[in-house]
């Protein structure tokens, strides 16, 4: 099927347009396409929740696993310091998100490590 009108159709649809007018929308219209912005806003929420929980959940159990392995008992001792540093290291109240995420991400690696900072 041709998606375009030929030269006649195009012709009769203008001067139908000029004659008649043109045709008002559904009256439901705005609401339709409310709705369906609200349904797409809902569900990309909805996918950054679900995300962010997930990183807040991996960062607990790499922490809480941690907290209770004998051989991590030492670095432990020091957390307190060591996030202190991290904290100045993330500006606190500058940080986006993502450097919150790769700052615990290389405080638990080298936790994991055992290196101090």
């Amino acid at each position: 099927m041709n998606e375009f009108l030929t030269d006649r159709e195009l012709d009769e649809l203008i001067a139908d347009v000029e004659t008649k007018g043109v045709l008002p929308a559904p009256a439901s219209i705005r609401e339709n396409v409310l709705m369906q912005i609200h349904r797409e806003t809902k569900r990309k929420v909805r996918a950054t929740l679900t995300v962010y929980s997930l990183k807040i959940m991996t960062v607990a159990a790499a922490v809480m696993i941690l907290a209770f392995h004998p051989s991590q008992a030492a670095a432990f001792r020091n957390l307190s310091a060591q996030f202190g540093r991290t904290e100045q290291a993330l500006g606190v109240f500058g940080a986006s998100s993502s450097q919150a995420v790769n700052e615990v991400g290389r405080f638990t690696n080298d936790i994991l490590r055992g290196d101090k900072r």
